[in-house]
């Protein structure tokens, strides 16, 4: 009931907030949402933006089918994959996917929507830009004081981890309950760390020389406004780091390095958030990096415990993949919620008024006269009102009676049974793998007009479905004598594939095959030489079925 109220809220402030448009795949307009579909014959969903150079984009899809996770992947105008998330690093525990990153270079970028672990369902998904903004440099030792509300856009700001140790980032309003967003990414734009909605913030970020933005805003109602200082200084000087711990000498019948202690790492290509206790309730104090495996000390109902920095962290294993042994992990307790002081009225001068006594209901027993003969009652005890005490006396002396006849005597007969179950339920074979649905000779052109891009994409399957596609592509809008502008041209072709046995595929194109992921043509070309085609073919593999995808990015040389 509780997935299913979330998802009808979401809807609701999608649908009735921005603009809706049911398409699978397409162009994603910043703000617009967009519904989807991951299933059988529609394994990936493809669709495409424009951005501009140094641009933060978020993307997020929303699933609204239980069960289903789906995941994101970006690919740059030259279809390299960027980044690919299949959890939500502002919410570890739902099953949605969020990705975000700053865009290396002004183009058509591509989305991929897929189904983690093959599974299906229906999704939304959002794309949201923030065009690059200036940020403020933030210098060790010296915090830095905004002004924020509601109204007023987000605060950047940009500072370097250091190598001679962990460099804290921090955060406090003013009034102290003052709430606040706070964002942290590398200088690639993926999330290394959220803090939503509070007042107070701190993050640890590792010995090295990386680059990150901090995006501060406010969370608090509208027509608030609220002051959040902002300082990065030496993690040395605000925590107690604990020596490393030892390495034990492997014994003699354990070789080194075999050890098989269980592991966790982060499930997508984001971080996750690692918290103070297991659960949503506790502070985020680190994050989990991806690449970074962390050794796992213990356990708790769907938490994680690992060892970090800042002593013990705990991450939700639906955010990780694990390896290892973790079948044989202790229970391990974790920190007590810290408590809610409650407040305690007083009277005028400070005095607290008497306390008041506490009642405490006393269960009276309810009698019930019964004829003889009849089944006798059982008492049932109902509980009185607070502070009344109540004491049955009969009213009347016990009634007695005397049959006349004997009472009837009761035999129990049994019934007989009135239908037979007989299981009916018969094992089904597994669905057969998708295959291509056959196709034209040729697929749709691939125009593309000069000084732009344009993809284009379809399926291909082996052994059985279609198993080649063709396509022709054209540059439009290239003048017919190559002395003047717009003349000539450099064309940039690429291919990549998605699906179960992209190994199998070959392009074919100006004599030379080609495989996934490599650049199939490169060169000048004139108006009489735009055009051109490609042949794309499943060579060979078991089930293989493959979405395959062309980018081209026509620009003028004179």
């Amino acid at each position: 009931m509780n997935y299913r109220f979330r998802v009808v809220c979401l809807l609701l402030i999608i649908l009735l907030g921005a603009g809706f448009a049911a398409a699978q795949g397409g162009v994603l307009t910043p703000g617009q949402a967009v519904q989807g579909v991951i299933g059988t014959q529609q394994p990936l969903a493809f669709y495409t933006f424009s951005g501009a150079a140094d641009d933060q984009v978020t993307l997020h899809a929303i699933s609204l089918s239980a069960g289903f996770r789906p995941t994101i992947s970006l690919l740059s105008p030259a279809q390299q994959n960027l980044s690919t998330s299949s959890s939500d690093p502002t919410s570890p525990e739902s099953p949605d996917a969020r990705l975000s990153y700053r865009l290396p270079q002004s183009g058509v970028y591509s989305v991929l929507v897929g189904g983690f672990n093959n599974s299906q369902g229906d999704f939304i998904l959002r794309l949201f830009v923030r065009p690059a903004a200036e940020s403020i440099s933030l210098v060790p030792g010296e915090p830095v004081t905004v002004s924020l509300s509601a109204e007023t856009p987000a605060r950047t700001f940009s500072f370097a981890a250091s190598p001679d140790g962990p460099t804290m980032f921090s955060a406090a309003g003013t009034p102290p309950d003052f709430p606040f967003l706070v964002e942290i990414r590398s200088a690639a734009g993926q999330i290394v760390a959220v803090f939503p909605g509070l007042a107070q913030a701190a993050f640890v970020l590792p010995p090295g020389d990386g680059l990150y933005v901090a995006t501060v805003s406010s969370a608090a109602a509208p027509g608030v406004t609220g002051q959040i200082t902002v300082a990065i200084t030496s993690a040395a000087l605000a925590l107690d780091v604990p020596p490393p711990a030892t390495t034990p000498e492997p014994q003699p019948d354990q070789p080194r390095g075999e050890t098989g202690a269980c592991t966790v790492a982060p499930a997508g290509g984001s971080a996750v958030n690692v918290r103070s206790g297991p659960g949503t309730n506790f502070g985020i104090i680190s994050t989990l990096q991806p690449g970074q495996p962390q050794t796992v000390i213990g356990r708790q109902g769907g938490w994680y415990a690992i060892s970090i920095t800042q002593g013990t962290g705990w991450v939700a294993a639906g955010v990780v993949t694990t390896a290892g042994n973790c079948d044989a992990l202790p229970d391990l307790a974790g920190p007590p919620i810290q408590a809610t002081p409650t407040y305690t009225p007083t009277t005028a001068g400070g005095v607290q008024p008497p306390a008041q006594p506490t009642a405490t209901p006393t269960l009276t027993p309810t009698a019930t006269i019964v004829q003889p003969g009849q089944p006798t009652a059982t008492p049932t005890l109902t509980p009185t009102a607070p502070l009344a005490t109540a004491t049955f006396t009969p009213t009347q002396p016990p009634f007695t009676s005397t049959p006349t006849q004997p009472p009837p005597t009761f035999t129990p007969t049994t019934a007989a049974p009135t239908a037979t179950f007989t299981p009916s339920y018969t094992p089904t074979t597994p669905p057969p793998p998708p295959t291509a649905p056959p196709d034209a000779r040729f697929n749709d052109p691939l125009n593309i007009p000069l000084d732009s891009t344009a993809s284009t994409t379809d399926f291909v399957s082996y052994p059985g479905g279609d198993t080649e596609d063709r396509v022709r592509w054209d540059i439009t809008g290239m003048n017919a004598n190559s002395s003047l502008s717009g003349g000539r041209a450099r064309l940039i072709l690429a291919v990549s594939c998605f699906g179960t046995g992209t190994q199998n595929l070959q392009f074919f194109t100006g004599g030379q095959t080609y495989s996934c992921g490599q650049t199939i043509f490169d060169s000048e070309v004139t108006y009489d030489s735009r055009t051109g085609s490609v042949v794309i073919t499943a060579v060979g593999g078991q089930n293989t079925y493959v979405q395959w995808v062309l980018t081209g990015t026509a620009t003028r040389v004179n």
